[in-house]
């Protein structure tokens, strides 16, 4: 019975967790509401998360809006070039439905294809630019060969996302709780179970990079600015 009321053990560890997630989840709604920030709302999402798996998470708000900040530019370039390409693709298919024959199956077939490299992308591409320094190109560069490498993890994180939203869309009475489970914890609690395919995919590059500033500064003192982790 004493160990209930243990604040370091699991009941209330993950009642903390929860509380994080929460506040997170209300962080990326208002940060996001501009709608043209939804990118820099996502690298901060995904900036948080993988410091909490790494418990190294600090101050949970304070931590957002820094990494808001930091990914403004490049976070919200990346979102509008993939919300472009997405409503392309959403003006292609419903053109192509309205046509037969062959050539409009084929042609859908390829939209189709490029839909799912648009979403593989788009699962890797803000965590990637939230804890690696690079160009707009390179990241998402980066984040189509990621999604390539590790399809079983890819297919996994885009069932973490559309099934909800399916669920969402589905009736009038699962929307209703849908917007509340989005309102309250959905987009935190979906980037978290995320971040753990992530953090074991990123982990190559993290010690590569890690390599790499060891033997630069020949001091034993790693080099910031690669690896966001360590800011």
């Amino acid at each position: 019975m004493r160990d209930f009321f243990n604040i370091d053990n699991s009941f209330f560890r993950f009642l903390s967790r929860m509380a994080d997630l929460m506040i997170l989840n209300i962080l990326f709604i208002l940060c996001s509401l501009p709608v043209f920030t939804i990118g820099a709302s996502l690298c901060a999402l995904f900036y948080v998360l993988l410091k909490m798996r790494e418990n190294e998470e600090g101050y949970i708000a304070r931590s957002f809006l820094k990494a808001f900040r930091e990914n403004f530019k490049k976070g919200t370039a990346i979102w509008l070039i993939m919300l472009f390409l997405g409503l392309i693709f959403r003006q292609d298919i419903g053109i192509l439905r309205q046509k037969t024959g062959i050539l409009a199956g084929v042609l859908r077939v390829i939209i189709y294809l490029l839909v799912i490299l648009w979403g593989s992308t788009s699962v890797y591409v803000f965590p990637l630019q939230a804890r690696f320094e690079n160009t707009i190109k390179n990241t998402m560069r980066n984040a189509l060969f990621m999604a390539a490498a590790n399809v079983k993890q890819t297919v996994a994180m885009l069932v973490m996302v559309t099934a909800p939203v399916i669920l969402t869309v589905k009736s009038i009475t699962t929307m209703w709780y849908s917007i509340l489970f989005w309102l309250m914890i959905g987009f935190a609690a979906i980037a978290w179970f995320q971040t753990h395919y992530l953090r074991t995919i990123f982990r190559p590059y993290v010690l590569e990079e890690q390599e790499d500033a060891l033997t630069e500064n020949g001091a034993g003192i790693p080099q910031s600015g690669e690896d966001r982790s360590r800011e």
